[in-house]
């Protein structure tokens, strides 16, 4: 099998599809499976579903996330960085 383009489209009354915007695919024959879709339930499906599939990779590879406290003394650092930049900045006369 080729590969594989998704795209919405619009089913017409006379069976005619009319689709968003152009596949990716280069032209020729091709195999169309519809699915009947609403906007706002099937969006906040896929979502959800990107988001669980991107939490799986992450568990597979090891991924550790960092800690609110590593995450607050990064913060802190940072400010700390701006408060010296700022004194510097306050000391240049115009």
């Amino acid at each position: 099998m080729g590969p594989n383009s998704v795209v919405r489209g619009h089913l017409k009354s006379d069976g005619t599809l009319e689709l968003e915007q152009k596949p990716d695919l280069a032209p020729g024959p091709v195999q169309v499976t519809l699915q009947a879709f609403t906007a706002g339930s099937h969006s906040a499906r896929r979502l959800t579903d990107s988001l669980d599939e991107i939490h799986a990779a992450q568990r597979a590879s090891g991924f550790q996330a960092r800690s609110r406290e590593t995450i607050d003394a990064e913060i802190q650092q940072m400010r700390a960085e701006w408060r010296t930049g700022e004194k510097r900045w306050n000391g240049v006369k115009r």
